[in-house]
């Protein structure tokens, strides 16, 4: 069933859900980010590689072929987000899944990069076969801005969006590999920062249409209005350090959503805590922000390590947290700020948000940068 285009009708995000190296309850979790925790420790490896430390996720991944836990991790996780938005079992869902390399960066013999996907579809029992995103680093957000266009357009009426990757050897190797992964921690837009770190995790989010959610008496999270992408176009590896790709990108979601630069109240970064893709990121929020209030900048990768196409998905459910309660969480592991940082960086607490719009920027391997514009929602529920 389709209903006719309503560009009108913004989407509302009506249920999301997570797994992170902080735990899995959004509340939980939204709690140790404001206090700084992180969830990195020591993971055994197999081969050698520059730092034992990694985000794993803080309840055990199930048992099994890495494809069987991304399926049984992406539909425990979408359930969650179905039941926290009142529409556990809805058989006319579309689910958008993203990931980066999904049990694929492991194996060649794991089939089509489709089939994971299609397996959680069946899982979670829905009648519509499930879009699969891959663009490394920004699948999750792009998952989002793919069931926004679906809203939009009429193509769908209830959508669940998001990511999920899962730490594996391969992944860690490359990390190290590429020489990218840090020798000690992961310091997103400090002066010293040397690397990043990995981490696995999930985060789905239910989007409708907002006439949809008041009609059925939902809570309302926050509004997906607007969204922006575009590609470097000049390394596989290394971000445009001009910042100016990354700024079109983010241009377009706000123009998409009809606000300026100075009604953003906090911009979610990359924040991956190495030397070129933090300098890209500064240089970017220079082009965009200019002379603009400054918005407040949120990082999660220090606490929850680089999830890759997971990360996008869950810098939104934060950086709508972060609009609800009009707080953003220090920067963990941040101690000095890099050298003319153009925006304010929580050091060492929270920090005020004033405002209703949010956004979540992802810079992604390959060039994919994407952006997201987020309005905040309803109030916190008692």
């Amino acid at each position: 069933m389709t209903t006719p285009a309503t560009y009108g009708d913004p989407i509302a995000v009506t249920g999301m859900a997570w797994d992170t190296a902080l735990g899995r309850e959004v509340e939980d979790v939204w709690q140790l980010l404001l206090t700084g925790a992180d969830g990195f420790r020591e993971v055994p490896s197999a081969s050698p590689v520059r730092n034992p430390l990694a985000a794993r996720l803080a309840d055990a991944v199930p048992d099994g072929p890495l494809r069987h836990q991304y399926v049984t991790v992406t539909a425990a996780v979408a359930r969650r987000a179905l039941a926290d938005a009142g529409v556990a079992g809805d058989p006319e869902l579309h689910p958008v899944l993203g990931t980066s390399l999904g049990p694929h960066a492991d194996s060649t013999a794991t089939g089509s990069l489709y089939t994971w996907a299609e397996d959680a579809g069946r899982a979670l029992g829905t009648a519509h076969r499930p879009i699969a995103v891959s663009t490394a680093c920004s699948a999750g957000s792009d998952a989002l801005s793919i069931a926004g266009t679906l809203l939009r357009t009429g193509l769908a009426d209830r959508c669940v969006a998001g990511g999920v990757d899962l730490l594996s050897p391969a992944k860690r190797l490359g990390h190290s590999g590429m020489g990218v992964m840090s020798a000690g921690v992961l310091r997103p837009f400090d002066a010293d920062r040397d690397g990043t770190l990995p981490g696995e995790g999930a985060a789905f989010l239910v989007l409708e249409r907002l006439s949809t959610a008041r009609g059925r008496g939902a809570r309302v999270h926050g509004i997906l209005a607007g969204w922006g992408a575009s590609n470097s176009g000049t390394s596989l590896n290394e971000p445009d350090a001009s910042g100016a790709a990354g700024a079109r990108a983010v241009l377009h979601s706000l123009a998409a959503g009809r606000c300026a630069p100075g009604e953003v109240a906090c911009v979610s970064m990359h924040g991956t805590g190495t030397v070129t893709n933090d300098a890209a990121e500064a240089e970017l929020l220079r082009q965009v922000f200019g002379r603009a209030p400054a918005p407040v900048v949120v990082a999660t990768k220090g606490a929850l390590g680089h999830t890759l196409g997971a990360s996008g998905a869950i810098d939104t459910i934060v950086a709508l947290l972060a609009l609800r309660d009009q707080v953003a969480p220090p920067v963990t592991q941040l101690r000095t700020a890099m050298a003319d940082f153009p925006l304010p960086l929580p050091i060492g607490g929270p920090a005020p948000v004033t405002g209703e719009f949010a956004l979540n920027v992802t810079l992604g391997v390959g060039g994919f940068n994407t952006c997201l514009l987020l309005r905040r929602g309803d109030s916190r529920q008692p």
